[in-house]
């Protein structure tokens, strides 16, 4: 696995922007508190008029582990895909569980340089995960698209 070193600042989370998708800024934050202060340790961005998204897990996150980073992800496709939830209920947790998804080795270009990634295709989405300088970064394309992958700080959504 080949590291890179991010250039922000914790507590700063970097935000995943996926190359030729137009961003519409950080859609979802979630957060836990650790020593009784609140730390953003995952966001979300989302791309209009497509399934495209991307993800960024801080280290220690529960959903840290790239095979977990994806399974997340693919449990809000299949969520976003089911209105109303509460009739699908199963199907959406079924995505949880990482038994349920086939992995494979796959390549993540992440500013510029390739990182060994885990992919799944899944519901015409290729989605792939990577371990980044301790971060986890997820991209989600329809599939055929590109999955090129660059890092920037919150400062440039607020």
């Amino acid at each position: 696995m080949r590291g890179l070193a991010l250039t922000t600042v914790e507590p700063d989370l970097p935000v995943a922007r996926l190359v030729g998708y137009e961003r519409i800024g950080v859609t979802s934050r979630r957060g836990q508190r650790i020593d009784g202060q609140l730390r953003h340790v995952t966001n979300e961005v989302r791309y209009p008029g497509t399934d495209a998204r991307a993800l960024v897990n801080r280290p220690g996150w529960s959903d840290a582990d790239p095979r977990a980073a994806l399974t997340w992800l693919m449990f809000h496709v299949a969520v976003d895909r089911h209105k109303p939830f509460s009739e699908a209920l199963d199907a959406c947790a079924g995505e949880l569980d990482q038994s349920s998804h086939d992995f494979y080795p796959a390549v993540l270009s992440v500013n510029g340089t390739d990182c060994e990634a885990v992919e799944l295709s899944e519901k015409g989405l290729t989605a792939r995960a990577a371990l980044v300088g301790g971060w986890t970064v997820v991209a989600c394309v329809p599939e055929a698209a590109d999955l090129v992958v660059e890092l920037v700080t919150t400062d440039e959504f607020e």
